[in-house]
């Protein structure tokens, strides 16, 4: 167990598509083995593991944070991270808008319209940065989520990395002044590149002239050591090429130092005692729980004298003589059987809402299909949402 008091807050799993190679229970496994508290994870684009994390890491006496790492529309990547419940639904607003708006880029990405780019500021800190295309999201819209800006994509290191010391100061106070105090914080990262030790002490040098927080993580790409092999396979795939083209080509990770690290490394790496003592303190506001037992999908309203279990029930039956001519005891039985489970769940609302969009995209001529382990619901044949006769197959 580590003696530092660290915890890892910007993981990256295997949701990160052919970009990180370990799930999020090996991560969360991982960092319990090594002492931490907290374990957050920030998947490229998305927040497809959130659920798995939390749930994994409160298995593992932990508390979890969810993140996401954005481009930036001007170039370079944010991540937003979120500590709690408000947080999470901020943050998952801004990824859906952003993929709503995103470009396809190459295999495996895409690039995310979120947040204009950070130089770009207006007159006063309450109208945040300039706002250009719809598809942007304010900084109120994400005010109670985390910013971390770090790493080789960030608009503070670009910007050292080209020597521009002042370009790199301004991006950091355009987001201090844009976003709530005390929610930004510069990251530092090393993974025994090169020059990893210079753009620690550049980045700790900028933090402290603008005066944002400071923090440190180790930005692991798999739980150990053993996966980076496979982490560069992904990368081929990635890339639609061979190991070797990949290699030739610059594809890969430059070593395969990304696995997870405890305090007692990264201090070695990073000696930066105050960044480690404020890590812990953001890790410390971490309280995100996902119990959906008592969440809910939109109402559906049920015509006069019918509640909604009452009138999906009508619809499926409504449906039944052009499905099945003649009525089979098979088709009876399995109807009630999946009417009683939809009843027992609450989830009649749910299905009929479906059945209203899709009502409305076949009248409007709209091509629309359920599909996956829907397709095994006789209630959404019935209803017009699936096409495949789940009785017949």
């Amino acid at each position: 167990m580590t003696q530092v008091a660290f915890s890892e807050l910007w993981a990256r799993s295997y949701f990160s598509f052919l970009e990180g190679a370990s799930a999020p229970e090996a991560m969360a496994a991982r960092a319990a083995e090594l002492g931490m508290t907290t374990l957050g994870v920030v998947d490229r684009g998305g927040l497809y593991g959130a659920v798995r994390l939390v749930q994994a890491a409160e298995r593992s006496g932990m508390a979890a944070m969810v993140g996401a790492e954005l481009d930036l529309e001007g170039g370079g990547r944010l991540v937003l991270l979120a500590t709690d419940r408000p947080s999470y639904q901020q943050l998952c607003r801004a990824v859906s808008r952003a993929q709503l708006a995103g470009a396809v880029g190459e295999a495996g990405g895409g690039r995310d319209a979120v947040l204009p780019p950070a130089v770009e500021r207006r007159r006063s800190r309450q109208d945040g940065l300039r706002a250009a295309a719809d598809s942007w999201v304010a900084p109120e819209q994400v005010g109670r989520c985390t910013m971390m800006v770090g790493g080789p994509h960030s608009p503070v290191s670009l910007a050292l990395l080209r020597g521009d010391r002042g370009a790199a100061d301004r991006a950091a106070l355009a987001l201090r002044d844009a976003f709530p105090s005390g929610q930004v914080y510069l990251a530092l990262l090393h993974h025994l590149h090169p020059g990893d030790s210079w753009l620690a002490a550049e980045t700790a040098a900028c933090a402290k002239r603008t005066g944002v927080g400071l923090v440190v993580s180790g930005a692991p790409r798999y739980a150990t050591a053993t996966e980076a092999a496979l982490l560069d396979v992904l990368a081929a795939i990635r890339h639609n090429c061979t190991l070797e083209e990949a290699a030739e080509r610059g594809r890969l990770l430059p070593n395969h130092q990304y696995w997870m690290r405890d305090g007692e490394q990264l201090l070695e790496l990073l000696p930066y005692p105050a960044a480690f003592q404020a890590t812990a303190e953001l890790a410390a506001r971490a309280e995100l729980k996902l119990d959906f037992r008592h969440s809910r999908f939109p109402g559906f309203t049920a015509p006069p004298g019918l509640s909604p279990d009452q009138y999906l029930e009508q619809l499926c039956r409504r449906g039944l003589p052009g499905r099945y001519p003649p009525q089979s005891p098979e088709v009876e039985a399995r109807l009630l059987h999946e009417l009683r489970v939809i009843a027992k769940c609450k989830l009649a609302e749910f299905f009929l809402i479906v059945w209203e969009l899709m009502d409305f995209a076949r009248r409007e001529g709209i091509p629309a299909q359920g599909r996956g382990s829907a397709a095994d619901s006789l209630v959404a044949y019935l209803l017009g949402i699936t096409r495949v006769d789940p009785i017949a197959h």
